[in-house]
């Protein structure tokens, strides 16, 4: 979902959490920098305004890597706004 500060690759919802996942071709934690998930972090801020009933939910930020030949692991919980 594109949004003017930035971009959120998935949104889902489990229960009374927004899950913003960003979906990457490498399989590593390093694969998304501290500015990108800021961006993320940013859309995610946006769109959670735009859908009140939303607003009681927590959020994570998850990376689904992709490779070939591979299923996609899903990396939960890897990043949080303040984190390097």
């Amino acid at each position: 979902m594109r949004l003017p500060v930035g971009q959120i690759d998935l949104v889902a919802r489990k229960g009374d959490v927004i899950c913003c996942i960003e979906v990457n071709e490498r399989a590593t934690l390093d694969a998304v920098t501290p500015a990108a998930w800021r961006q993320i972090a940013r859309a995610a801020e946006i769109w959670m305004a735009q859908r009140p009933r939303f607003h009681a939910c927590g959020r994570r930020y998850d990376i689904i890597a992709i490779a070939p030949g591979f299923l996609p692991p899903h990396l939960k919980e890897a990043w949080r706004p303040g984190m390097a």
